[in-house]
């Protein structure tokens, strides 16, 4: 059976499959006639605000010069722009791998440098549309220059390091906030949120199909198989019935059900949420914390009105369901903040925790010198055999009026 036009188009990107939402979007995107376009304006406003060096400049001209006279290559990054910043958005991971294209005169890696600039005009603007001012295009801007690298010196080629996280800065979708990182985000993780309309209580359901371990985490993650159970989940017009996830970032055996007249679902997959990341050396107190959060609230209600955003969500390994095991302290800031919101299981391994605590993906345990009271406990911890991984944490933008007092955690549910 030939392939399909969609097929092939996405083979000459270097995909065999991708998602159905991205075929969707493909048929989305020719009914819109839309092209490629590169103003004199925006490469300007590029080579700027990049502060794109001579050799790196040139190169810059060649491949968009090589761009204009292909037409092939031009719907190729036209079709990626509509994915990425039209009919998708970042945070959707619609495509997570880069393009590798085969082309006589464009080099796959420069393809993928000019796929990640190519969002920048897209970018300014909805920035000019929402008046968001250009210190936040900037911010963004000093980042992205920095994955950009020389990856043939001899030919002169030049690429992107991290293709998943320049598409967030080539968007602009970074925006910084007294000690915080923010963007937005679609809510995609397994769980349904409910709260009780009388006692405020916030209770986590998960999703049918997940198979979980015996340690409460999703099977598979750091390569262990221990499967325990697969949960289920059942709606009727009254009643939700499913695996409740323990706000530690545990997903437990207890089986409840929700009588839908009492408890409201307050998020849901597909649902609007505001995204953060702890940058390094970050005041990292919960008055600090605190104030960050009601500021992106300002933010995002001013600049992104039309969103109806239900709370903040990351995925680290601050919120990891092990760091109550890890850290003795009860006064540690890292547990106040992580206690603070309601954690989830996440699939980021180890070396998520490695790559922060010990500065390498896979330090070796047996020779490292611990400098840290953290370093010491992880080191401990694994030796034992025991599994640690990132979590996600969810705080409800209702609740920011009793941030400081555990909300989710003081519920006392209880874990079997």
């Amino acid at each position: 059976m030939a392939a399909s036009h969609y097929e092939q188009f996405i083979q000459a990107l270097g995909y065999d499959k991708l998602s159905h939402r991205v075929e969707e979007l493909f048929y989305a995107w020719q009914k819109t006639k839309m092209n490629y376009v590169m103003s004199n304006d925006d490469t300007c406003w590029i080579k700027t605000h990049l502060l794109l060096d001579e050799k790196l400049s040139h190169a810059f001209d060649e491949a968009l010069l090589i761009i204009q006279s292909d037409v092939d290559l031009q719907k190729q990054l036209s079709f990626l722009q509509y994915v990425y910043m039209i009919g998708g958005h970042p945070s959707e991971w619609l495509i997570t791998q880069a393009p590798h294209i085969k082309h006589d005169l464009m080099h796959t890696l420069t393809f993928q440098l000019m796929t990640v600039l190519s969002l920048i005009p897209l970018a300014r603007q909805s920035f000019d549309y929402r008046k968001i001012e250009e210190s936040h295009m900037l911010f963004n801007v000093r980042h992205l220059k920095g994955y950009i690298k020389l990856k043939d010196e001899e030919k002169g080629i030049y690429g992107i390091d991290n293709y998943g996280w320049t598409l967030y800065l080539a968007s602009f979708g970074l925006i910084h906030l007294s000690t915080l990182h923010f963007m937005h985000h679609i809510y995609q993780d397994p769980f349904f949120f409910y709260r009780h309309q009388q006692t405020h209580e916030v209770i986590a359901v998960a999703k049918s199909g997940i198979h979980v371990r015996k340690d409460g985490q999703f099977n598979g993650v750091n390569g262990i198989d221990d499967s325990w159970f697969k949960t289920t989940f059942s709606e009727s017009i009254q009643f939700v019935k499913g695996y409740l996830a323990h706000p530690t970032g545990v997903i437990t055996n207890q089986l409840i059900e929700l009588d839908l007249s009492v408890y409201t679902c307050i998020l849901k997959p597909g649902d609007m949420v505001i995204d953060f990341h702890i940058p390094s050396k970050s005041d990292y107190q919960i008055e600090a914390f605190n104030s960050s959060l009601c500021q992106a609230i300002d933010f995002f209600k001013t600049h992104f009105s039309e969103y109806d955003y239900k709370a903040f969500w990351c995925v680290s390994w601050l919120y990891s369901p092990q760091l109550s095991q890890l850290i003795e302290n009860p006064e540690s800031r890292l547990l106040s903040v992580a206690n603070q919101g309601y954690r989830l299981p996440a699939t980021p391994g180890i070396e998520s925790i490695n790559t922060f605590v010990f500065g390498s993906d896979h330090p070796d345990y047996q020779t490292f010198s611990h400098k840290t009271s953290l370093q010491k406990a992880v080191m401990a911890y694994v030796k034992e055999n025991r599994s640690i991984n990132a979590g996600c944490w969810i705080y409800f933008i209702d609740d920011l009026n009793v941030f400081g007092q555990t909300p989710y955690i003081k519920n006392d549910l209880s874990m079997k």
